[in-house]
């Protein structure tokens, strides 16, 4: 199995990434009166998904993995 030397080398991210473009469409189509409801939490999420596979987190599940 091949380790990600960076973020982005991850499948994962890469289809968090694809998935909030997908959103970011989407939401796009809502309308207006939704814009600081639902739009906000959708665009917030979806951000915080592919976030979660930062540099950081990346080096610890490495280290998990490797132990």
């Amino acid at each position: 199995m091949k380790i990600a030397a960076v973020f982005e080398e991850l499948i994962v991210w890469q289809e968090a990434r694809k998935f909030r473009q997908t959103i970011d469409l989407l939401v796009k189509s809502f309308p207006a009166d939704e814009r600081y409801r639902l739009v906000d939490q959708l665009i917030r999420a979806i951000t915080d998904s592919t976030n979660t596979y930062s540099t950081k987190s990346l080096s610890r599940n490495v280290d998990i993995l490797s132990a």
